[in-house]
């Protein structure tokens, strides 16, 4: 692994600020205030922030197995809670946050319960296979 030096640093975090402000004031630029915006630009600004949420719930959920680990519970659940807070209080932040914050704890705080109360109906070796699994790698998701 090679590391960069201090003048590769600067100049790699003066290229994101700069790509960054460009991208934030250009349409400033192209679009004048005193002109109407074009019809496709507005289409654009309608739909396509719901497609791209859309394509990251997709994006999130592809590696999720029905069959195997959590079956997708903590994901459903979390997705019903964010789909919950939208719709209750129309704020994006609270919805997205609110979902995140759920799936964490029932991943990290409920699946792992669960496990552990699973082992007095499992047979010794899957539970044993189990926590080896979750202390190997953490909790399946």
């Amino acid at each position: 692994m090679s590391s960069m030096t201090l003048a590769q640093q600067i100049i790699t975090i003066g290229m994101c600020i700069l790509g960054t402000m460009a991208t934030r004031y250009l349409p400033f630029f192209i679009f004048k205030e005193n002109k109407k915006t074009p019809e496709y630009i507005q289409y654009l600004g309608k739909f396509l922030p719901s497609a791209v949420f859309g394509m990251l719930v997709i994006y999130c959920l592809k590696n999720v197995e029905v069959l195997h680990g959590t079956h997708g519970i903590p994901e459903g659940i979390s997705i019903l809670v964010t789909a919950v807070l939208h719709l209750w209080k129309k704020n994006m932040f609270l919805s997205i946050a609110g979902g995140t914050i759920c799936y964490m704890l029932i991943l990290y705080f409920l699946f792992p319960v669960l496990y552990c109360t699973a082992s007095r109906f499992l047979p010794y070796r899957t539970m044993n296979s189990i926590l080896l699994y979750v202390l190997a790698y953490g909790t399946p998701s």
